[in-house]
């Protein structure tokens, strides 16, 4: 920026005030970091010959980019988490989760990118529960499992769903530390 332009911004500034300057203070910001504009395309050429991408393509968001659109679940008062996993999205196998006698917590948060889609959270030989996912907004799903003695020892936890979907699965055991 010349120093004529630099004096000028300066003058302008002092003549509208504080909250004057913020603003001319942004836009003189904006004007030095702008990049110019790509040079159009050649005459006849398509705009995938210059180097975008045609019009039906669908960008996907870098990973590191994405926010979430998940959160954990909450722990349930009296129960310790036993297995937590997320974000995630498409299938996975979480693992051996304790089953303990008493109430314990399956809960899933989930979203879709698209469409309503189904995912599947199954707890082997003890429970299979298909939650759908809206788009708008996460769905919070919970189910309390009330187990006997019996129905003590470990299981696996597994995850079915699209990857147009992400989701957050924690499993929660009775907490025996609890006072």
């Amino acid at each position: 920026m010349s120093t004529a332009r630099t004096m000028r911004a300066a003058g302008t500034a002092s003549a509208v005030g504080a909250a004057g300057t913020a603003a001319l203070a942004v836009a003189l910001l904006a004007g030095c970091t702008a990049t110019p504009p790509p040079p159009p395309p050649a005459a006849g050429a398509s705009p995938e010959s210059a180097g975008a991408a045609p019009a039906d393509s669908r960008r996907a968001v870098p990973e590191d980019a994405r926010q979430h659109a998940v959160d954990r679940p909450e722990i349930r008062q009296g129960a310790a988490e036993a297995v937590a996993v997320g974000p995630e999205r498409g299938d996975h196998h979480l693992g051996s989760v304790p089953l303990t006698a008493g109430a314990s917590w399956l809960a899933v948060t989930c979203r879709s990118d698209g469409p309503r889609q189904q995912v599947t959270v199954a707890v082997e030989q003890l429970t299979s529960v298909g939650v759908t996912c809206e788009s708008e907004e996460a769905t919070r799903f919970l189910t309390r499992l009330d187990l006997t003695e019996a129905e003590a020892g470990q299981a696996q936890l597994t995850v079915r769903g699209p990857q147009g979907v992400e989701w957050y699965v924690s499993f929660q055991v009775p907490d025996t530390d609890a006072v």
